[in-house]
């Protein structure tokens, strides 16, 4: 087998060109490709995997859809009935609310 490094030598190339030929016009033992052998159990597992994550995916997308209902539905209630539903977190709150000494009796 002739080196590479012979190759350089005796036509007066770089070691670059000569990688860059066999890589174009040689055969595939000489390009850089990576074999990875995985056992079933890997690769069942990884499909496993996607399908549970293609799934979830879809959960996702439905309760999204559910919460932009309910948002469109508690809109719609505002209007309709003319009081706010949603709670309005910049304003304070009631002088009783959340005061449990007011509102229990004493023992």
């Amino acid at each position: 087998m002739i080196r590479i490094s012979e190759i350089c030598r005796q036509y007066s190339v770089s070691h670059t060109a000569v990688r860059k030929w066999l890589y174009i016009y040689g055969s595939d033992k000489y390009k850089q490709e990576r074999l990875i052998i995985e056992s079933m159990s890997d690769t069942k597992t990884i499909k496993e995997l996607r399908e549970r994550m293609a799934e979830l995916e879809r959960m996702v997308g439905q309760k999204q859809i559910e919460v932009e209902f309910y948002k469109k539905m508690i809109d719609l209630a505002q209007e309709h009935y003319g009081i706010e539903i949603k709670k309005n977190f910049s304003t304070p709150p009631y002088a009783t609310s959340g005061s449990k000494e007011n509102n229990t009796p004493s023992v």
